[in-house]
């Protein structure tokens, strides 16, 4: 039988609650990229961010409220390195993304999202001050090639015409923002709570992916019309189930068990991304992609594997 896990609080909680809470952030995550793709077909680009994160922001605010009683604040000197991780990891990685599905399949995603705790390592060590292994750069090496062997093979003959570097190259922009954003929130959320860092950096992007969606929006005014429940819906998906509740349950994964162990979860992402390219959008996704996320998960684990994975 499966010994208890200690809470912070000093309660007891059964391993398995925690290992769903983990593996649910990691679908509701790998469930984003077939939502983004679906959504970014009827709503501007700018305009599906800036609604995304206006809702996931209001969630956040609300619940980090709730948590702390409104303690939580932040000064003049902290807006910089807020804005920064808004800049990087909300509207940086969240635009070059959406903008990646409109030329690669939404399975390449899956496992470049798979490569972000792999670069945000490397980053850290330059930005937070990590100490670099040999783990880290055999495991960036083999996961680049899974990477690698995919997009080689797929560019080959796929049905986009050639435009899929291009969505490639794009993903790769998506996750090096998302790396820094990871690498240098380590150094933020020495002083913050991941809560906190989360909620104020989605704010403070809000600064400018609002007047971006006003401006864009304007000259495409008849997206509100093509909306249709369905619409709604993908975006609703997108705010709060894969923006705030997966946070949550992420969140609350760490604080179980760590964020070492808690970290094994992510590499769920591509597997769960694969699986629902396939089914939800019929994109072909065989062997071949089966390999590719096999090495990227290896490589993850030899990055972790001196943390305890």
């Amino acid at each position: 039988m499966a010994a208890e896990v200690v809470t912070a609080r000093g309660g007891r909680e059964k391993p398995i609650v925690v290992y769903v809470l983990l593996t649910l952030a990691s679908a509701l995550w790998a469930g984003n990229i077939v939502a983004s793709k679906l959504a970014e077909a009827v709503i501007p680009t700018f305009t599906l961010a800036a609604l995304r994160f206006v809702l996931m922001a209001m969630c956040l605010v609300a619940f980090l409220r709730w948590k702390d009683g409104g303690k939580s604040r932040i000064k003049g000197r902290d807006y910089l390195p807020f804005t920064i991780l808004g800049l990087t990891g909300v509207v940086g990685f969240f635009i070059l993304f959406l903008l990646a599905l409109r030329y690669a399949p939404a399975a390449d995603g899956a496992l470049f999202i798979g490569l972000s705790p792999l670069l945000s390592s490397i980053l850290a060590i330059f930005i937070a001050g990590e100490v670099m292994t040999w783990y880290k750069g055999i495991g960036l090496t083999v996961s680049l090639f899974g990477v690698a062997l995919v997009i080689g093979i797929g560019n080959a003959a796929d049905g986009y015409g050639g435009t899929r570097i291009l969505g490639d190259l794009a993903f790769l922009g998506a996750v090096i923002s998302w790396a820094v954003y990871t690498a240098y929130g380590r150094a933020v959320m020495r002083r913050f709570s991941a809560l906190s860092t989360t909620t104020y950096s989605t704010a403070l992007a809000l600064i400018v992916l609002i007047p971006l969606a006003a401006v864009e929006s304007s000259g495409q005014a008849n997206w509100i019309g093509a909306m249709s429940i369905y619409s709604w819906a993908l975006v609703i998906y997108m705010s709060i189930f894969a923006g705030f509740v997966a946070f949550v349950c992420w969140n609350e994964g760490v604080r179980q068990i760590g964020p070492s162990r808690a970290g094994g979860f992510y590499n769920l992402i591509p597997v769960f991304g694969l699986l629902f390219a396939s089914v939800l959008l019929n994109e072909p996704v065989g062997p071949i992609h089966a390999v590719g996320a096999g090495f990227v998960i290896l490589g993850a684990w030899l990055t972790n594997r001196r943390a305890g994975l």
